[in-house]
């Protein structure tokens, strides 16, 4: 079943597409990655992501407790431009808004 819908392209607003599995080889030099996936999938690729690319921003829970990983929240301490970044849960960053 993964391998038919690895080989589908779909329509886009930017053309067609082609979906491809994640190659983490293949995610490098970009100045952001945003890891907008589970927490399983950031604890596995989240910190080797940041050896090839200048920042990783993870919008999942696996970091939220990590004492060397900055939690983010822009009016507060948005000047913490570190390798990998998380991000609060949108309910604990309205709090600040």
């Amino acid at each position: 079943m993964l391998q038919k819908i690895l080989q589908n392209k779909i329509d886009t607003p930017f053309g067609e597409k082609t979906i491809i599995a994640f190659d983490e080889n293949q995610c490098s030099g970009f100045d952001f990655v945003f890891l907008c996936v589970s927490g399983s999938f950031s604890e596995k690729y989240g910190k080797s992501l940041t050896k090839n690319n200048e920042h990783v921003i993870d919008n999942s829970s696996y970091f939220r407790y990590d004492d060397d990983i900055p939690l983010v929240i822009p009016e507060i301490n948005g000047f913490k431009a570190l390798e990998l970044l998380s991000l609060p849960t949108l309910t604990a960053l309205l709090q600040y808004w």
